[in-house]
């Protein structure tokens, strides 16, 4: 196995702005709202899954880290720009710059643990509606069964038959990589639509009331021009992106 200790789905260096002054036991720290209360967790520790970004590549059989070698790629990139708006406190960025963050940006959107579990929920409600189709036709659907099992009887194929029309069933999957893989193509479009169609502002607070960053960072939010009918998510939607306390 690779040493190593734990990927970070909220990089370390974003979550830096946030550190607290002083330290828990020395080391820079965030607080973290939990069940139980307020607690302190070093940044180290913070947002972060052991072997999150790790799989087994099909080819070789050997664990690969290319991934998080591309993860680390868009934030060394990403770094400068980032630290360069919150000193000035402004958006003055080279098309670079600014090409380097949207990419950023998309990324942070869909490298998430709770955006993964989006995929694989639209994924399995898609799968249950896809059989339910499929279950239309009655004695295809008796035929299909007798196929993957011949032994099925007649009140079993009729229980699964209404069970699937009914979706009354879970679909779960074990392949984070696909799901991964699936929002960093996502990420392509978002961080071309980001770079040439979104408009940046920059909001600085100005009292004692602060932003505060998650474990899922980016918010969206309904633009009122945009349709009941249509998405208004990572793409259509008004992204809040904190930066720092202030």
């Amino acid at each position: 196995m690779l040493k190593i200790s734990k990927d970070h789905y909220v990089p370390q260096f974003y979550l830096d702005a946030f550190a607290i002054e002083g330290s828990e036991n020395e080391n820079p720290h965030v607080y973290q709202y939990m069940k139980a209360g307020i607690v302190a967790a070093r940044i180290k520790d913070a947002a972060s899954e052991k072997h999150f970004y790790t799989f087994r590549d099909k080819k070789t059989g050997e664990n690969s880290r290319a991934i998080d070698d591309f993860f680390t790629q868009s934030e060394k990139a990403a770094a400068e720009p980032l630290k360069k708006i919150i000193k000035r406190e402004e958006i003055d960025l080279s098309d670079r710059e600014r090409e380097n963050l949207a990419i950023f940006f998309a990324l942070l959107a869909v490298r998430t643990p709770s955006f993964i579990k989006s995929l694989q929920s639209f994924e399995g409600e898609a799968t249950k509606e896809f059989m339910a189709l499929q279950a239309m036709d009655l004695n295809r659907f008796r035929r299909n069964m007798k196929k993957v099992d011949s032994s099925l009887d007649e009140n079993t194929i009729t229980e699964l038959h209404q069970t699937i029309l009914e979706k009354k069933y879970s679909v779960s999957f074990n392949n984070r990589a696909y799901f991964i893989a699936n929002g960093i193509e996502i990420s392509s479009d978002l961080a071309k639509y980001y770079y040439e169609k979104k408009y940046w502002h920059l909001l600085i607070s100005e009292s004692d009331r602060v932003f505060i960053v998650s474990d899922n960072p980016i918010s969206t939010y309904r633009p009122k021009w945009v349709p009941p009918a249509l998405n208004a998510g990572y793409k259509n939607g008004t992204l809040l992106v904190p930066l720092s306390p202030k």
